[in-house]
């Protein structure tokens, strides 16, 4: 090094500093050291590095203690190394970095003689790899300019791009970010719920017993129709949206409540009573594993909901019946064994409504 008109005096001590800031997708690593001094005019020289592994753009700006300003543009995921030479005066500097929401500085004082008491925390930031630093810029920028003149030329930073030392770390976006409904919804009619999802699932309409009165299958477009039945005026519901991808599931739910039709409330006299049960829904007490059966309501009757349900109250199938049909087809469940389950038939007669339950024993197709 004692070729080159940047060198160290051995009356200097060598001091600087190190800043690794967390910003973006990755960080930044900022390191200043007083490089040495300019044997031409006796001013100090500082090295810079900076390794920008970030999407985002930053600017260093050098001020110096006694006046002056240096600044530097870092573009994305690169590095720029330079020296800088201090300002006629003498004195430290400081080298602000900046970008979108983020600011931190590097504090460089100026040269010491080495006679003076140095604190061992300072040395302990000092650079690592100032010689690396040093032979590499020196020589690139300082020594072919010292050799024809004498006056310190502006340097001319090395830019190193790199693209593949940041990993980035990306968070997963929720399976369900949103559900809204209206806050009520007419009977017989459509109910129109909107929702944000990542994932196939379903939607349902849950009364306060947990028995589901609609479903209806989340659509990429957002936006799903689930026909209310006119059974349900004067309930509250739950709205429930399911999804899952993989091992991750999620659900959300909001309330709304069902209101009668005006039209069917207005025909209606307040003397008008539940139209009579002529008789109860009929159907086979035992099927066969995987067999269809049939439950007949009968005539005179309003809408029905007919489900299957088995002993722990889950719904293993439902349908929805109009009035004008008095036949229903489901599917028994595949069982290894004898299990009792319960068809839950619920039946609009007048502003009234009628539920009954009957038992269904299933039985392996060899009994």
């Amino acid at each position: 090094m004692s070729a080159l008109a940047v060198a160290r005096r051995r009356d200097v001590v060598s001091c600087g500093t190190h800043a690794e800031v967390p910003y973006g997708c990755g960080n930044v690593d900022a390191r200043a050291v007083v490089a040495g001094v300019d044997r031409s005019n006796g001013l100090t020289l500082y090295a810079l590095r900076i390794a920008n592994n970030t999407e985002h753009p930053l600017e260093a700006k050098t001020v110096y203690d006694r006046g002056g300003a240096r600044t530097l543009a870092i573009a994305p995921f690169s590095i720029v190394e330079s020296l800088l030479p201090a300002c006629a005066s003498g004195g430290g500097a400081q080298v602000r970095v900046s970008g979108h929401a983020l600011a931190f500085s590097l504090d460089i004082p100026a040269a010491t003689p080495r006679h003076l008491r140095v604190p061992w925390p300072a040395l302990g930031v000092t650079l690592t790899g100032a010689a690396t630093l040093l032979a590499s810029v020196v020589a690139a920028a300082v020594l072919p300019a010292f050799h024809g003149a004498r006056p310190l030329p502006s340097p001319t930073p090395r830019v190193v791009t790199r693209t593949h030392t940041v990993v980035r770390r990306v968070t997963e976006a929720p399976l369900l970010n949103e559900l809204d409904v209206n806050g009520s919804v007419v009977a017989g009619s459509s109910l129109i719920v909107r929702y944000g999802a990542r994932a196939d699932g379903q939607l349902y309409l849950i009364d306060g017993q947990g028995r589901v009165w609609a479903r209806a299958p989340l659509t990429a477009a957002g936006i799903s129709h689930m026909r209310v039945p006119s059974a349900a005026a004067g309930r509250s519901m739950r709205v429930v949206a399911t999804v899952r991808r993989g091992n991750r599931r999620a659900q959300m739910a909001t309330t709304v409540a069902v209101v009668p039709d005006a039209s069917f409330v207005a025909a209606v006299e307040p003397t008008v009573r539940p139209i009579a049960t002529s008789a109860p829904p009929a159907l086979p007490s035992q099927v066969a594993s995987g067999q269809h059966f049939v439950v007949h309501l009968g005539a005179a009757h309003g809408e029905a909901l007919v489900s299957l349900s088995d002993a722990s109250g889950a719904i293993v199938e439902q349908s929805d019946v109009p009035a004008t049909v008095d036949d229903v087809e489901l599917d028994a469940p595949a069982v290894r064994e004898p299990k009792i389950y319960d068809v839950v038939v619920s039946i609009a007669r007048g502003q009234g409504q009628e539920e009954t339950v009957q038992r269904l024993r299933v039985v392996p197709t060899n009994e």
